[in-house]
């Protein structure tokens, strides 16, 4: 196995290899694609938040030019299969319950527009005969988790974060060790040409995963505030926000606090896949290594 990366990696099983490189740089991937069988492709900027005219060209010549690079580069050099990493970003509006594959899209952002795109370049390939596969993960949480679910950590942390109301919001959310097992799994069983949602088997009520981090984290349990008191403080710091000022919480982070949104995994399931952990295992290591991140 080969890895791409332009960062230093040490690899410290033999099986593999690295080769330094970029995605925009379609020579530079020449040296993993050629010799190869499958090629999985994660690489991209991964954050949501981006925002500007230069964020945009930057998305878009990593995620979508970058993917368009993988699939040329693995259809000249005869690869056989290519796994595209896209998002569960690409539903529209980030909501609904136990959504299926075939569920609406839309773009609400940069990062959702390129995941669409990536996708459309995925179906493209497939109909020129290169196997491609679509994973498109949740909000995956283990070692190391970074953007939302460290600022999640952060706000527990600090005794900020709370539950709006008492609305009872269903999440997907995804191991890391799932999540890969599911990548791995689905270069070898997945259907071409197929989106696959990758998920833990069940989603979970969002009070009930922040609660565990903070007894994990040894931290008190988010206290309850009325939804309209919430609301309240969410519309204030959305007029602050466009002047500059940026609270702890705005009317668009409140919707996706009390709004459901679950994925189907029947599909994922329906192709053999046996899931290797509940959460446990990767819930923990997220809050120990955030913790010690501290130190």
């Amino acid at each position: 196995m080969r890895l791409g990366s332009e960062k230093k990696i040490e690899c410290r099983d033999a099986r593999l290899s690295a080769v330094r490189g970029k995605v925009s740089d379609r020579r530079s991937l020449n040296a993993l694609t050629r010799g190869a069988d499958i090629f999985i492709h994660l690489a991209g900027v991964a954050h949501s938040d981006v925002s500007s005219e230069q964020d945009r060209i930057s998305v878009q010549a990593v995620n979508v030019g970058g993917t368009q690079n993988i699939l040329d580069s693995a259809r000249e050099f005869g690869v056989r299969r290519v796994v595209i990493a896209s998002s569960a970003h690409v539903y529209d509006g980030q909501r609904g319950i136990a959504l299926k594959e075939d569920a609406p899209q839309g773009a609400e952002n940069i990062y959702a527009e390129s995941k669409i795109k990536i996708e459309q370049l995925a179906t493209e390939a497939s109909g020129k005969g290169l196997e491609v596969v679509i994973a498109r993960p949740c909000l995956t949480y283990g070692p190391n988790a970074a953007f939302n679910l460290y600022r999640l950590m952060q706000a527990i942390d600090r005794g900020i974060y709370f539950h709006a109301g008492d609305r009872k919001v269903l999440r997907s959310f995804g191991s890391a060790y799932s999540v890969a097992a599911a990548f791995l799994h689905l270069a070898e069983n997945g259907k071409a040409g197929e989106a696959y949602n990758v998920a833990d088997r069940d989603p979970i009520l969002l009070e009930d995963f922040t609660n565990d981090l903070a007894a994990r984290m040894k931290r008190r349990r988010p206290m309850r505030v009325p939804y309209p008191l919430a609301w309240s403080a969410a519309a204030g710091f959305s007029l602050l926000g466009m002047v500059g000022f940026h609270g702890p919480v705005t009317l668009e982070s409140l919707r996706k606090l009390t709004d459901p949104f679950s994925l189907s995994t029947e599909k994922l399931a329906a192709s053999g896949f046996e899931w290797p952990d509940n959460g446990e295992r990767a819930r923990e290591d997220m809050v120990r290594t955030y913790l010690a991140g501290k130190i």
